[in-house]
């Protein structure tokens, strides 16, 4: 016998999910935009911190003397982390209050960037990228879950999350390139601690308007997920197996961006053109990107458009290795950054109607294992190509293979999960 606690009204929207509530079975509107609020900060900062690493490593290099693959492999175990925390951490929200952990996660975010900043030899820079990492594992499948189980309009909240995280996408190259120009690489992150420790204020000031999520769902209980998504456990494989992908092409790109828009260069003088470049070319097509995606998500169906956005990736990654120069390849860039970025709310989506509410924070934190753990092998990728090759233009190759063979998987995910 299994005791079910009580369904508040943001319970009953998870418990329903394909089946429209009248607006009284839903959380107020205040609440959930506290809920997007909350959760928008915290997405920022996780991609600030994950992100601020590429645009200093010149600097880290010639501080330290580190060839590319050397200095690429730093923060190797702290990607690894951020995608393999995320199943522990889900498992935890699950079985706890998100709140509680979300506030965790600022204060951690915090320390690990103090002890980045305040590294003074290899050994300490590699323990601190490794914590940060950990401690940024600890958003993705908490606030997701708080989003997906909170928010009426489940897209329009992932996009809006996700536009957030693109300005930290955006801006950590520009901040790590100011911070590599003015010759003080370690400022960065000392910004990030800051802005983590601002956060928490902010969080603790929200927390009791925040509603707790005790939830204790039992097994049997799946009437909400979608019909289309029981077929075959083979067809939610194929999916992952997509989101894999797409997370090592995320990696590819933001680890090799900042430097090839820079020309490979490693004069001082020239850190700040290619994060300012890295910078408009994150912001405008992460930014439209996310809501893009979220609000098709929301009108059209995510199944439906995630395999135009994943064919787009392939003749664009292609021609940004192929031409030379900055401005055009930035142009490109930015409309691949749309693609790219358009597609992750559009996961989250597809993710959401195929799982139940009691095991979503598990299910997020098992797609960033797969996404940010297993996809930060790119970054390493990188530095062996740039290394062997002497430049960065085949990664972008690599990149229109890789999305041609998500291509594929999706045409076979489609064909399993098709209606009867």
């Amino acid at each position: 016998m299994s005791i079910r606690p009580a369904r508040t009204p943001l319970l009953e929207s998870a418990f329903t999910e394909m089946t429209p509530l009248p607006e009284s079975a839903f959380i107020q509107d205040s609440d959930e935009w506290i809920i997007i609020k909350i959760t928008s900060l915290a997405h920022f900062l996780c991609h600030l911190g994950e992100l601020i690493f590429p645009s200093v490593m010149v600097a880290v290099m010639m501080e330290f003397q580190l060839p590319q693959h050397q200095a690429t492999a730093l923060a190797l175990l702290g990607y690894i982390l951020l995608g393999a925390g995320a199943l522990p951490v889900g498992l935890w929200a699950d079985a706890w209050d998100p709140r509680r952990i979300l506030l965790i996660y600022f204060v951690a975010m915090a320390g690990a960037g103090l002890a980045v900043a305040l590294a003074p030899e290899i050994p300490y820079l590699f323990v601190g990228l490794t914590l940060l990492g950990l401690a940024a594992s600890i958003y993705h499948p908490t606030g997701l879950a708080m989003i997906s189980m909170g928010v009426r309009q489940r897209g329009r909240g992932l996009g809006i999350n996700g536009v957030a995280g693109s300005i930290g996408i955006a801006l950590a190259p520009l901040l790590g390139s100011w911070a590599s120009h003015i010759g003080m690489w370690r400022l960065a992150y000392g910004i990030l601690a800051a802005l983590a420790g601002l956060f928490a204020v902010v969080m603790i000031l929200d927390f009791r308007k925040l509603p707790p999520w005790h939830r204790s769902v039992p097994a049997d209980d799946k009437a909400e997920v979608n019909p289309h998504r029981r077929k075959s456990s083979g067809s939610l494989v194929l999916l992952l197996a997509v989101m894999t992908l797409a997370g090592f092409n995320y990696r590819l790109l933001v680890t090799a961006l900042p430097a090839f828009l820079n020309g490979g260069q490693t004069a001082t003088d020239q850190f700040l053109p290619g994060g300012i470049a890295t910078f408009l070319v994150m912001l405008a097509g992460g930014s439209c990107g996310q809501i893009m995606g979220g609000v098709m998500a929301d009108r059209l169906g995510a199944r439906t458009i995630y395999l135009a956005l994943v064919v787009s990736l392939i003749p664009l990654s292609f021609l940004l290795g192929w031409l030379p120069g900055m401005i055009v390849p930035a142009m490109i860039a930015g409309v691949l950054s749309i693609g790219m970025f358009a597609q992750q709310p559009v996961e989250n989506s597809l993710l959401a109607e195929s799982t139940s509410p009691g095991r979503r924070s598990v299910s997020y934190g098992i797609k960033f294992i797969l996404t940010f753990g297993i996809g930060a092998l790119g970054a390493e990728v990188v530095g062996v190509i740039w290394k062997e090759y002497s430049s960065l233009n085949p990664v972008f190759y690599l990149m229109a293979v890789s999305a041609t063979l998500m291509a594929g998987l999706l045409l076979i995910y489609r064909h399993q999960t098709r209606p009867a």
